[in-house]
């Protein structure tokens, strides 16, 4: 399994690029970098190509094949990067994100699933941000890239789909507004 932190996004509704924010004493993206290499995987960051040169040297990059598609573009990007390999996907703007989190999911690993994703039991959505795709989601994936349809929440009602209830509903929360900081 390999790890990769999207931050491709333009982050137009909070204002500033999430990434780039301080919250735990690092940027956000070496923050998550260090969290998900603490379980001794590959870890890269998915980014843009106008945003290589914000991330550092040492960080290894996977720039987006695919242009302004969205969280879509880094997961295909990944898997066409290494198509063998399980990647556990995790978006910058989880700024909660634990660690008991991250290993809870990764706890539910099985490759006779195309996905794993946490699924509150009061929503019909899963968490497409914090979700395991393994190799068998890559086919599929690519070719609703292709008709472009760039929706995850689509490309997952295709895949066979392994529901994992989170242990913790604040670690999954989606930072979008600077509000949501306070």
């Amino acid at each position: 399994m390999k790890g990769l932190i999207l931050i491709g996004g333009k982050s137009q509704r909070m204002g500033s690029d999430k990434y780039l924010m301080d919250i735990h004493g690092l940027p956000q993206y070496l923050h998550l970098y260090e969290l998900l290499s603490s379980f001794q995987i590959d870890v890269y960051v998915s980014c843009s190509q106008s945003q290589q040169a914000e991330i550092d040297d040492e960080t290894p990059k996977i720039v987006d094949t695919y242009n302004a598609i969205g969280p879509m573009g880094g997961v295909i990007s990944a898997m066409g990067n290494d198509p063998k390999s399980s990647w556990l996907v995790v978006a910058c703007d989880l700024m909660n994100l634990t660690k008991e989190s991250v290993q809870n999911l990764m706890g539910q690993q099985d490759k006779a699933y195309d996905v794993i994703a946490y699924q509150k039991p009061d929503n019909s959505f899963f968490e497409t941000t914090i979700t395991i795709y393994n190799p068998s989601a890559h086919s599929v994936i690519l070719k609703q890239v292709h008709a472009g349809d760039y929706s995850l929440q689509s490309a997952l009602q295709k895949l066979t789909v392994k529901e994992v209830v989170p242990e913790d509903f604040e670690a999954l929360k989606n930072f979008n507004h600077p509000k949501d900081l306070s």
